[in-house]
C-alpha cells in the first residue's frame, strides 16, 4: 500500500513538473512582429514595353509565429504623405493612382510558420513614363503602409515608398571593349572564329526584333579619334561578319559571328570594330554597342645602319666617337647614338640653348629621320637610357608624336638644327601616325602606328609622360623602325 502511494505521488509530481515546463517554454521567445522587407525609399525600374508589370512587395513575420495572423496595407493619402514628409524631412509627391493598382491589400500568415507574403501592385509603365516626363520636377512615389495586423507592427519598417523609373528596353552586345591579338615578325596570325551575343534587356514577350551591325573605316576612324589610337581597318577579304540578328517569339538573345582569316593580313595594326547601328524595336544601349578586335602583326625592323637623323632641334653630346660595343658605363652623345646599337650611349636633351650647335632646350624637340626609301611604317621601338648600374633613368622619360611624309624634306628645309628646324617644320605636309610615352622599364617599348607609306619619319617630343613641360631632362638610348615596302 505504501509502495503504491509512493508511485502515485511520483507520477503526480512528474506531471506537475512537465506541466510547469510546458507552461514556461515560450517565456523567452521573441513576440511576433510584421514588417515590410523593403521599407523606406525603394527604387523600382519599369520597362516601357506597352505591357503592365506587377511589382511584389514582401511582408514578413518574425518571432514565435505561434498563431495565425492577418495583415493589411493602405496607400497613404496626400495629407498622410504630407505629414510623413514633415516628420521625416522628406519631399515626396504622391503618384496618381491612374498609373498603378494595388491588387491585394491583405495577406495572411499560417500558424507556426514565419515566412513572407506578397502585396501585388500592378503598374502601367507606358503612361506612367509620359506623366513622369511631363513632371520632371516631381519626386513621385507610391507610399504603402502597414496599418492593421493581428500581431505587432515594427514601426521602423512599416512604410515603403516605391519610387518608379521607366526606361525603354535596350538591345546590347554581350561583349564590349577591345580584344587584342599580337604576332611577332614572320608569325602567321591564327584564324579567329567568335560568336558575339546580342541581348534584349527584358523578357521577350513575343516581339519580332531585328538588328543591324556594321564595321568599316568610318568606325575605325571614330574609334581612333576617341581613344588616341592609330589602327587601320582590316582588309575586306580578311574577315566576315554576320550583318544582323533576329530575336523573335520568346528569344531574348542571338549570336553574331565574326571570322578572321589571318593569312590575309600583312604587317600592321588592324581593328575590326562591330557596332550595333539599328534595331526595329526599343533602343540600342549606348554603353554596350561596340566591340572591337585589334590584331597587330609585327613588321621586320628596318636596317638601322641605313637610317640617318638629318634634322634635329636639340642634343647634348660629350664627344663624337660612338663605341661599337656595349660597355658598363654610359654617356650622352649626339643624335647618332639612337642607331649605334649600344644601350649605354644615348641621345640626351641639351641642358641649355647652345648657340654653337644651334640646340634649343625647350619643347617641342624634333628629330627627322631619313629612311632612304619609302616604306609602310607600322611600329616604332624605343629604349630608355641606362645608368652605370644598368637600370633605367626614370627622370629622362618622354612623351611625343610620330609623323611621316614623302615630301622632299632636304630640298624644302635647309640647315640642320634648332631654330631653323622649328621655323621650317610646317613647310612639309606631315601625317601623324602615332604617339609614344616611355615608361621606367628596361625592355624595349613598342608603339604601334597607323600603317602609312613615307620616306621621312619625324619624332616630336612634346613633354614628360605626365604632361610636364618644364622638366627638360629627356633621353633615349636607341630607336628602331618597323616597316615594309
Amino acid at each position: 500500500m505504501k509502495k503504491n502511494t509512493f508511485i502515485a505521488g511520483l507520477l503526480l509530481a512528474t506531471g506537475l513538473m512537465a506541466f510547469s515546463c510546458d507552461d514556461a517554454k515560450d517565456d523567452n521567445l521573441t513576440p511576433d512582429k510584421v514588417y515590410i522587407v523593403n521599407s523606406g525609399e525603394v527604387p523600382v525600374t519599369l520597362y516601357d514595353t506597352g505591357v503592365d508589370e506587377v511589382y511584389n512587395l514582401g511582408i514578413y513575420r518574425s518571432g514565435a509565429a505561434a498563431n495565425a495572423a492577418g495583415v493589411s496595407v493602405v496607400v497613404l493619402t496626400p495629407a498622410e504623405l504630407e505629414q510623413y514628409n514633415a516628420d521625416n524631412g522628406t519631399a515626396y509627391d504622391l503618384l496618381p493612382d491612374t498609373y498603378y493598382k494595388v491588387l491585394n491589400n491583405d495577406v495572411a500568415f499560417e500558424a507556426g510558420i514565419s515566412d513572407s507574403q506578397l502585396i501585388r501592385i500592378d503598374m502601367s509603365p507606358t503612361p506612367m513614363k509620359v506623366f513622369l516626363n511631363e513632371h520632371p520636377e516631381g519626386n513621385y512615389v507610391i507610399p504603402i503602409q502597414l496599418v492593421s495586423a493581428s500581431v505587432d507592427i515594427n514601426p521602423t519598417k512599416a512604410v515603403s515608398l516605391l519610387k518608379p523609373t521607366v526606361i525603354v528596353p535596350r538591345i546590347s552586345l554581350g561583349a564590349t571593349g577591345l580584344k587584342t591579338y599580337s604576332y611577332a615578325v614572320g608569325e602567321t596570325p591564327a584564324p579567329i572564329d567568335m560568336e558575339l551575343p546580342v541581348s534584349l534587356s527584358v523578357k521577350n514577350l513575343g516581339w519580332d526584333i531585328t538588328c543591324q551591325v556594321e564595321t568599316g573605316q568610318q568606325i575605325v576612324s571614330a574609334y581612333n579619334a576617341a581613344n588616341d589610337t592609330y589602327y587601320s581597318m582590316a582588309p575586306a577579304d580578311a574577315y566576315t561578319l554576320t550583318p544582323g540578328c533576329e530575336l523573335s517569339g520568346n528569344i531574348q538573345s542571338a549570336n553574331l559571328r565574326l571570322q578572321v582569316d589571318g593569312t590575309k593580313l600583312r604587317p600592321g595594326n588592324y581593328l575590326i570594330p562591330v557596332r550595333l547601328t539599328s534595331v526595329s524595336r526599343f533602343e540600342i544601349d549606348p554603353n554596350a554597342n561596340l566591340y572591337a578586335v585589334a590584331i597587330s602583326v609585327e613588321a621586320p625592323t628596318l636596317d638601322r645602319t641605313t637610317l640617318t637623323v638629318i634634322r634635329w632641334s636639340n642634343h647634348h653630346g660629350n664627344g663624337t666617337t660612338i663605341p661599337t660595343s656595349p660597355t658598363t658605363g654610359s654617356d650622352s652623345q649626339g643624335v647618332s647614338a639612337l642607331f649605334d646599337g649600344n644601350l649605354y650611349w644615348y641621345w640626351h636633351a641639351n641642358w641649355s640653348s647652345n648657340p654653337t650647335n644651334g640646340s634649343l632646350n625647350e619643347y617641342p624637340m624634333h628629330f627627322i629621320i631619313d629612311l632612304k626609301d619609302e616604306y609602310f611604317i607600322t611600329q616604332i621601338d624605343l629604349w630608355n637610357r641606362r645608368s652605370g648600374s644598368d637600370s633605367s633613368y626614370s627622370s629622362a622619360l618622354a612623351k611625343g608624336d610620330i609623323y611621316i611624309t614623302s615630301d622632299d624634306v632636304p630640298a624644302l628645309i635647309p640647315g640642320n638644327m634648332g631654330a631653323a628646324l622649328k621655323a621650317d617644320i610646317d613647310k612639309v605636309n606631315w601625317t601623324k601616325i602615332g604617339t609614344f610615352a616611355t615608361a621606367n622599364v628596361l625592355p624595349v617599348q613598342k608603339f604601334g602606328t597607323l600603317k602609312t607609306k613615307g620616306r621621312y619619319l619625324r619624332l616630336t617630343i612634346v613633354s614628360k609622360p605626365d604632361g610636364n613641360t618644364t622638366n627638360l631632362v629627356v633621353a633615349l638610348a636607341e630607336l628602331a623602325v618597323h616597316g615594309y615596302k
